[in-house]
């Protein structure tokens, strides 16, 4: 969660108000309805992690925005062999 928000920092996305939760968290429907009902009592976009964004059923997610990061691997080549050297230990 304090990774999540690093980041908007460094992007300059300013957080009027942060609500956390455990990684893997099954949010309820009861939970989503509060957020975005506080969200537009503040006139405050909800955003998230696009991994929890997907966690969310496809009717809860109008007004759920989400922060989309990609990963750029410099040196793929090397990057494989770190992961067949640890994968094969499993």
């Amino acid at each position: 969660p304090f990774g999540f928000a690093r980041t908007l920092r460094k992007y300059g996305i300013k957080s009027e108000s942060n609500l956390i939760y455990p990684d893997h968290y099954e949010y309820s429907e009861t939970e989503i309805n509060k957020i975005k009902k506080l969200a537009k009592e503040k006139n405050l976009k909800v955003l998230t992690t696009e991994k929890d964004f997907y966690r969310i059923p496809v009717r809860l997610r109008k007004n759920i925005n989400y922060l989309k990061i990609d990963i750029k691997i410099n040196n793929l080549k090397e990057f494989n062999k770190f992961l067949f050297k640890y994968l094969w230990k499993i």
